[in-house]
């Protein structure tokens, strides 16, 4: 499992989990019998106690908002409010690390370690999902987009993402993952000269060609770009027809969310 997950060109760490349990149950005999060498405890306490020292120091920079974290996060979010409750997160589980060394001092290291991962892990899929729920999501984005478009209204996106169409309570469309976006832009033209009340999510900074980006609204960061809404008002007056008209609509995917 652990080879065929590996030859797979496109690799995130989640897709390896189930190979996980299998590992650790076959190397368990051979390890059993093992006695670890003396320097082994020593090392993995020094560990330990440098892991919580980091822990706690990022927190204390996201707390003051430092440069590094406030760039890292920018493609996310730019509420340092969020920056901050995730330093909060952060120094709690640097305190979580440091008080199982001091608590469970007479444990073996590995004990302790085990107790600090399985507190840690609990914080970080309670709180810590929580805090990241909202950044690693386009939630806030349509929620940004809720405030502008009035009932009835329909939704479209250039330069699809299939994340989006999860969180849209409207009607979302858009013009084919595989188009160009010279065509992508011709096509959603089209469409919100044809549909009343539509509008357009597109990544801040593009330059389209059937559309005037000075009027667009903004709506916030997600997936490391900004974006903003367009409107009725910020078509170009003629724009050339596409090739092919392509467009895909999907009635409320969003109404899951309710």
């Amino acid at each position: 499992m652990v080879a065929f997950f590996s030859l797979s060109p496109g690799k995130r760490g989640v897709y390896v989990l189930p190979a996980l349990p299998a590992l650790a149950l076959s190397l368990a005999p051979t390890l059993n019998d093992q006695i670890p060498a003396r320097w082994f405890g020593p090392m993995m306490t020094g560990l330990q106690l440098l892991l919580g020292a980091a822990l706690i120091t990022l927190g204390l920079m996201a707390w003051n908002n430092h440069p590094s974290l406030t760039n890292k996060i920018a493609n996310y979010t730019r509420d340092p409010a969020r920056l901050h409750e995730a330093g909060t997160l952060v120094f709690t589980l640097g305190l979580v690390w440091l008080a199982s060394m001091v608590v469970f001092w007479r444990s073996k290291p590995l004990g302790r370690w085990f107790i600090a991962l399985m507190v840690s892990w609990l914080l970080f899929t309670t709180w810590g999902y929580r805090i990241l729920e909202p950044l690693r999501t386009p939630r806030a984005i349509f929620e940004a987009t809720e405030q502008i478009v009035p009932p009835g209204g329909q939704i479209g996106m250039i330069n699809f993402r299939e994340q989006f169409i999860l969180f849209s309570r409207r009607d979302f469309t858009h013009f084919s993952y595989f188009s160009n976006e010279e065509q992508e832009n011709r096509n959603a033209w089209l469409w919100m000269q044809e549909t009343p009340d539509s509008y357009l999510i597109v990544a801040e900074g593009r330059e389209l060609e059937c559309f005037k980006m000075q009027g667009a609204r903004p709506l916030g960061a997600a997936h490391r770009d900004t974006y903003v809404l367009l409107s009725d008002n910020d078509m170009t007056d003629n724009c050339e027809p596409p090739d092919e008209v392509t467009r895909f609509t999907t009635e409320r995917p969003g109404d899951w969310l309710e």
